[in-house]
């Protein structure tokens, strides 16, 4: 039975040693993928940092070469090793989605009017009311296009009366009720999707 600073092998199994083992497989297995996904020397900083912290490393330096390295040698190996392979990874992408600036303290961009989708033979005035009342409504409230249609019906509700009579010149103009409701929903998601909410 070998030892090792006078304790039996089966004895130096404490927590430093089985955090060492974690810590050598997982950043091991990271940087032997880093290598195969083109990250070189990340992947193998990230491996010299694991085989450091290794404990069967630290074992056979001691028995096979009586080669004593210090734990705090060690552990700044493996501290320097894993900065400086967080130092080669190539700068990621921003994903943080950005907020758009208030209505109320930036003027919103020239651009287009929204597509109308509206039927063809649709009285211009009711559309015009009906559009003007939803821009102006979208551009005040708290209103989303990424709801599932939620705050589409309640723009619609909020211009009742212009949705109203949108409605009433849409089914005159010899459209079903049920086109027309359909219409005038795309309309204000439509609206909510060009104001950018």
């Amino acid at each position: 039975m070998s030892t090792l600073e006078g304790k039996p092998r089966a004895a130096r199994f404490g927590v430093l040693r089985v955090l060492a083992w974690a810590y050598a497989i997982v950043i091991g297995l990271g940087g032997i993928l880093g290598v195969f996904q083109g990250h070189v020397l990340t992947g193998l900083l990230l491996t010299a940092s694991a085989i450091i912290a290794l404990p069967l490393t630290v074992d056979l330096l001691e028995e096979r070469f009586n080669i004593a390295i210090p734990r705090w040698l060690r552990v700044a190996g493996v501290i320097v090793l894993f900065l400086a392979a967080g130092e080669t990874l190539p700068p990621t992408k921003d994903t943080t989605p950005t907020i758009a600036p208030s209505t109320e303290t930036a003027t919103q961009p020239s651009a287009p009017a929204p597509p109308v989708v509206a039927p063809a033979n649709v009285e211009s005035g009711a559309l015009k009311a009906f559009s003007e009342c939803l821009q102006s409504n979208a551009k005040d409230g708290q209103y989303s296009s990424f709801d599932g249609g939620k705050s589409a019906l309640l723009l619609l509700a909020a211009c009742y009366d212009p949705w109203k009579a949108y409605v009433d010149a849409c089914v005159k103009s010899g459209s079903t009720g049920e086109k027309c409701d359909l219409a005038s929903t795309a309309i204000a998601q439509v609206t909510l999707k060009w104001l950018g909410k």
